[in-house]
């Protein structure tokens, strides 16, 4: 338990020296992204979309949209258009099961995922979960900080 406070200071420590936060990620995006979504199984389950020349996979399943590398993605104008073009096709519950989740929402999860990605170092076993994101229901509205605890208990 103590190690764990540890290393949660730690990372909140060099987020804040690293000079990295949720209001600096900047805008680098100039041009109106197309993202277009191809169902590559048939099932409505796993997909594709291209950005930046690159080939990227999404699935969804039980109101959960898993985007693999999404670390690379740091645009936040382009995260709001895939998040879109993702929750046209299959939208996500809001964590009250009542209503459904906005795409500033998403975005901020996407945003807490890779300053997550980008404060672990290289030798770290979480680094690897942190590439996802997994937009999800029972994720809306968490911190950096709450996200890095739910994950390393």
């Amino acid at each position: 338990m103590k190690n764990k406070k540890i290393l949660s200071v730690l990372l909140v420590t060099l987020l804040f020296v690293s000079g990295c936060s949720i209001d600096n990620i900047k805008n680098d995006s100039v041009n109106e992204i197309s993202v277009e979504l191809s169902d590559i199984d048939g099932n409505k389950t796993h997909y594709t979309f291209i950005y930046n020349d690159e080939e990227y996979v999404a699935w969804f399943k039980e109101d959960t949209w898993h985007i693999v590398d999404s670390y690379k993605i740091t645009d936040e104008n382009d995260m709001s258009k895939i998040c879109e073009v993702l929750i046209e096709e299959h939208p996500i519950p809001s964590k009250d099961r009542k209503s459904y989740r906005e795409i500033d929402d998403l975005v901020y999860e996407w945003k807490q995922h890779n300053i997550i990605y980008n404060v672990l170092p290289d030798s770290s076993k979480w680094k690897s979960h942190a590439k996802d994101v997994d937009l999800d229901p029972d994720d809306q509205g968490k911190s950096f900080d709450e996200l890095y605890k739910s994950r390393v208990k």
